[in-house]
C-alpha cells in the first residue's frame, strides 16, 4: 500500500485486494497520529510563549495638571510589550512629541512635550498600539 507524498497518509493501488473497513481505519489512524502530534506541538509553543496579540487606545489628557500620563492596557502581557504611541491632536497646534518613560506587562508610561522643549498647555490626545505575547491560560 503506498503513501501520499506530503503527508504520507496510506491509501490502497486499485490492483490491491478490497478491504474498505481495513483502509479506512489505517488511514484514520494515520491521520489521528498526524493530527495528534500537531496538536501536541502546538500545545508546547503556548506554554513556551503564549499566544500574540494587539491591544489599542486612546488617551485624552490634560498637561495643565501633569506632563506624564500612565496608561494601563486592556489585559496584561506575559512581558513588556511593543508600544507606537502617536498624537491624535485636540487643542494644541504645535508639534507634540510623546516619550514612552517605563514599560509593563500591564502598563506604560507616556511624557507629553512640544518639540522645542516647551510645556504642552492644552488638552490633547493619543492613540496607542501594543503588540506582545499573550498571557496564556
Amino acid at each position: 500500500m503506498p503513501d501520499t507524498t506530503n503527508r504520507g497518509f496510506p491509501y490502497p493501488y486499485d490492483t490491491d485486494p478490497i478491504d474498505v473497513a481495513g483502509d479506512i481505519q489505517r488511514l484514520a489512524e494515520s491521520i489521528d497520529g498526524d493530527i495528534g502530534g500537531i496538536a501536541q506541538m502546538v500545545d508546547r509553543m503556548q506554554s513556551q510563549v503564549g499566544d500574540t496579540f494587539i491591544q489599542s487606545g486612546n488617551t485624552v489628557a490634560n498637561p495643565a495638571y501633569a506632563q506624564v500620563f500612565e496608561i494601563y492596557f486592556h489585559e496584561p502581557f506575559l512581558d513588556n510589550p511593543i508600544v507606537t504611541v502617536m498624537n491624535g491632536a485636540y487643542g494644541d497646534s504645535g508639534i507634540l512629541i510623546m516619550d514612552i518613560l517605563n514599560l509593563f506587562p500591564e502598563r506604560f508610561t507616556v511624557a507629553v512635550h512640544r518639540l522645542n522643549g516647551d510645556a504642552v498647555t492644552s488638552i490633547c490626545r493619543f492613540l496607542w498600539i501594543a503588540h506582545g505575547r499573550k498571557v496564556f491560560t
